[in-house]
């Protein structure tokens, strides 16, 4: 549980001992979370703020972080920590996706392949074609690459983002290289 607000540029988070708490060792990584709008002017948007943070010292009451915080986590808009358990070392390659139906038909198909909550993963020599969505997305997730691949003929019919790779959602550490 966090016990004071977490300011812009802070370097450590002050906690109570909980099931998160004991959780963590050093070097882990936590997602600090709050129910402060992402960009609350002018947005239509109905997403929070958030980033991952990672915990260098844990004492007795605080997380001493590497780095600063990149946004400002009041404790009256619900500032919270809580645990990722990332999924590591995944490898997609050497795969053609497209879909059976006629384009423009699926408003909700998402990603032809979704990297999320993952850490330290690849996706490379892929070919996504003739599909409603995007070839490659990429949620809360850091240091993941994709290489080498192929997007072409996809459709974005306002639901689902048309566009080749598709990064957001707390993602950091991204390498997008040699994609046509």
């Amino acid at each position: 549980t966090i016990t004071s607000d977490v300011a812009k540029g802070d370097n450590s988070i002050d906690v109570t001992s909980n099931a998160t708490y004991v959780a963590v060792t050093e070097r882990s990584y936590l997602t600090l979370v709050s129910e402060t709008l992402w960009d609350p002017v002018g947005s239509t948007s109905n997403r929070y703020g958030g980033e991952f943070v990672k915990v260098m010292v844990k004492s007795a009451a605080s997380f001493t972080l590497q780095g600063m915080v990149r946004g400002t986590y009041p404790i009256a808009d619900n500032a919270r920590l809580y645990a990722v358990n990332f999924i590591t070392d995944a490898k997609v390659s050497d795969l053609t996706i497209t879909q059976t139906g006629p384009k423009g038909t699926f408003a909700n198909i998402g990603a032809g392949v979704l990297v999320s909550k993952a850490m330290d993963c690849s996706v490379s020599n892929i070919i996504v074609h003739s599909f409603d969505g995007q070839g490659v997305g990429i949620a809360h997730a850091i240091r993941t690459s994709v290489e080498g691949c192929s997007f072409r003929d996809l459709t974005d019919n306002g639901v689902a983002i048309g566009y080749g790779v598709v990064v957001g959602g707390m993602s950091e550490h991204t390498a997008i290289t040699g994609n046509h």
